[in-house]
């Protein structure tokens, strides 16, 4: 963020609370730059002069800051309000950008994925209610950016421990308000990519208690059906123009191939009874192949 915002700052054009409300992106923003923007900020205005907007984002960086163990080591972190009005995005957000910021420096970014799912398991009984999801959101989008430039993720196996993350189908399934207006709609479009890479990769150990729920089975015909609407826009794009570095890697006919497999095995070994109470809404989204299959699992029961 560049000096003269941090003037208009401190000049009180942006800080209104209907304007922090009203973009989403600005107020993430200030949040992603706080440690450097507060010193400045109540260095140049009085405690009493700091528009309370301000006041209150310092407030949920102290709040996360708390979480979050400096370099390994937990410190005592002063907290000057109230978070219990906050969005609970916007605590998330918090949360995910301080952890990038105190995991030590000189770590690779899937490094800092990794911690930041071990943290939100480590507080998962402190935080607010839909606070772990909202972080989950912010790390899945920071994979997705990775798998669009680099068409990798280190640390899968690993980072298949984000399962049990409480409410972990909802970072995937909600339009929540950092898929609309946050994340770019590049990075909301590759969670089926994410999703099927961390499954795929995920240890067995850690999908047997998730993958026995509705929510899961609903969730993976879902995010199925984007995942085959994804890989036919991207093979449509490619066609038009010769090299698309966003899809062209990560949606691979070998990848699309693995997906496929991995369905067709859970929908003929997990039990009938998620099947049976399956919404027709999401049979709908199905290929015929997979339709078929789902019945023929039922008519055998």
């Amino acid at each position: 963020m560049c000096m003269s915002s941090i003037h208009s700052i401190i000049a009180g054009k942006f800080y209104t609370r209907p304007v922090l409300c009203a973009c989403p992106v600005f107020t993430v923003s200030l949040l992603i730059h706080w440690s450097k923007l507060w010193p400045v900020i109540s260095s140049t205005l009085h405690a009493q002069q700091t528009p309370v907007p301000l006041v209150n984002l310092n407030t949920i960086h102290q709040w996360a800051k708390s979480l979050v163990p400096h370099h390994g080591n937990q410190t005592e972190q002063t907290i000057d309000g109230d978070i219990s009005n906050t969005k609970p995005w916007l605590l998330g957000v918090a949360m995910v950008t301080v952890i990038m910021e105190e995991t030590e420096r000189g770590k690779r970014q899937d490094e800092k994925i990794l911690r930041g799912v071990e943290l939100i398991l480590l507080q998962k009984d402190n935080l607010p209610p839909k606070v772990g999801v909202c972080a989950l959101e912010c790390i899945l989008a920071e994979i997705s950016w990775d798998i669009m430039w680099s068409n990798v993720v280190r640390n899968a196996e690993n980072l298949s421990t984000m399962w049990r993350v409480p409410d972990v189908m909802t970072a995937y399934q909600e339009d929540t308000m950092l898929k609309k207006t946050v994340f770019t709609r590049n990075i909301s479009k590759m969670f089926p990519v994410v999703f099927f890479r961390l499954l795929l990769n995920s240890r067995a150990t850690e999908l047997q208690h998730v993958s026995l729920s509705s929510q899961f089975i609903h969730t993976l015909l879902t995010m199925y059906s984007s995942l085959v609407e994804l890989h036919c826009q991207a093979g449509l794009e490619a066609d038009e123009q010769q090299h698309n570095t966003q899809y062209a890697m990560p949606l691979s006919l070998e990848f699309h191939l693995s997906c496929n497999k991995f369905l067709h095995n859970y929908i003929t070994r997990c039990p009938v009874s998620l099947l049976q109470n399956l919404d027709q809404s999401v049979m709908h989204l199905c290929d015929e192949d997979i339709t078929t299959l789902i019945r023929q699992r039922l008519r055998n029961m």
